[in-house]
């Protein structure tokens, strides 16, 4: 009988300790998975503050050079008297007119070219790279409609685009190779944002040239991006009137953009300078550019 229980204990107790020897096992594998876990968390937490102290580093740094930039309204450009540098041909007369629009394309730019078809007139367009890159259908018509091919570089954010000289440039070299694998076109014809004076430095101006680019202001701003009714037409033909009679040498530059807004404007404003004899033309690599002083 006693023979019988030692039997019966012996295999009993077998598995009892090959259970006990499962379980630290595995106990102690739980334990070196939590603390391998724990350390690639802290290890990915080490990583994440090292990129948001860049981060921080490097927006401090944007804004620190943004301070030492003025901030442009539109209105301080009107009316200024232009340069124009030389071996290049003279853009016109007063009776002339260059039609640009700015910060396209956009949903609108459609029935905008559909309005200067109605008016038989061609303008210029200084396009923004992330547009020429969504609405490619809209700047293949600009193209094939006879318009001129424009660039207005990416962001249109003054603290980005005029950090430095090779903002300035990467920002136009960008939109250009944009708008030339949407059309095949490699425009020279740039407009820095908000206009050249006062943000754009002479380095920059140096560096734009310098990588071939030409760049155009105007001489009549619509200030269409703030008004919404067909009075914008009225004042733009005061303006108009008055540049033909203080420079009459010069061409006329207007300043529109490419916006719902504007639309009603537009058509308002071709009715009439039709009706009054202008004519209209686009801006080239071989005319003298309009700039501010």
């Amino acid at each position: 009988m006693m023979n019988k229980k030692r039997e019966i204990t012996l295999p009993l107790l077998l598995a009892k300790s090959l259970t006990l020897v499962l379980m630290c096992t595995l106990l102690l594998f739980l334990w070196d998975a939590s603390a391998e876990k724990s350390k690639a968390k802290e290890q990915m937490k080490k990583e994440t503050a090292n990129e948001q102290k860049a981060a921080k580093k490097e927006t401090a740094a944007v804004q620190t050079a943004a301070k030492k930039i003025p901030v442009k309204k539109h209105s301080e450009t009107k009316n200024t008297v232009i340069k124009q540098p030389a071996k290049m041909v003279s853009p016109g007369d007063a009776d002339t007119i260059y039609l640009t629009f700015d910060d396209g394309p956009t949903r609108t730019t459609g029935k905008l070219l559909d309005l200067l078809e109605k008016h038989h007139v061609k303008a210029s367009f200084f396009m923004l790279e992330p547009g020429i890159k969504k609405y490619q259908d809209e700047v293949k018509r600009i193209d094939k409609d006879g318009h001129s091919l424009g660039l207005h570089g990416v962001s249109h954010s003054p603290k980005l685009f005029y950090r430095s000289p090779e903002t300035v440039t990467g920002e136009m070299k960008t939109a250009q190779a944009a708008l030339r694998s949407v059309t095949g076109v490699r425009s020279s014809l740039v407009r820095t944002p908000y206009g050249s004076k006062p943000l754009l430095t002479a380095a920059e101006k140096k560096a734009l040239t310098a990588s071939g680019f030409i760049y155009w202001d105007w001489n009549v701003d619509s200030d269409d991006w703030k008004y919404k009714d067909k009075n914008v037409a009225n004042e733009v033909y005061k303006q108009i009137e008055r540049q033909k009679k203080n420079f009459p040498r010069q061409p006329i530059v207007v300043l529109m953009h490419d916006r719902a807004g504007s639309l009603s404007s537009v058509d308002t404003l071709l009715t009439k300078l039709k009706n009054k004899g202008y004519q209209f033309k686009t801006v080239n690599e071989h005319l003298k550019p309009v700039q501010f002083r």
